[in-house]
């Protein structure tokens, strides 16, 4: 669904959008020692570093940074698992990695 205006926040969307939080899709670019991630969560969750980094085995997860994200063609709040390719990035979907 476009949307009217400009959104940044999951929280924001839905709102717009009329649905609730936990039907929103978040997405978000993780920095890790394997290199990037992608992480799909319901917008009403949050991801549960300390689980990402055992499941990938890894020592560091990290959010992206806003250099990382331009470098992929992002602005906060535009990264989309419809819209774009993601290059490199792998992708998780998994809901133990989130609380």
């Amino acid at each position: 669904m476009p949307l009217s205006s400009n959104v940044i926040t999951c929280e924001y969307a839905a709102k717009v959008k009329g649905i609730p939080l936990r039907n929103e899709l978040k997405t978000l670019i993780l920095t890790t020692d394997k290199g990037l991630y992608v992480l799909n969560l319901p917008g009403n969750m949050y991801a549960d570093f300390r689980a990402v980094k055992r499941y990938l085995g890894v020592n560091e997860a990290c959010l992206a940074s806003l250099e990382d994200l331009k470098k992929l063609g992002f602005q906060k709040g535009t990264v989309c698992p419809a819209l774009k390719k993601y290059g490199n990035c792998h992708s998780l979907y998994l809901k133990k990695l989130c609380v």
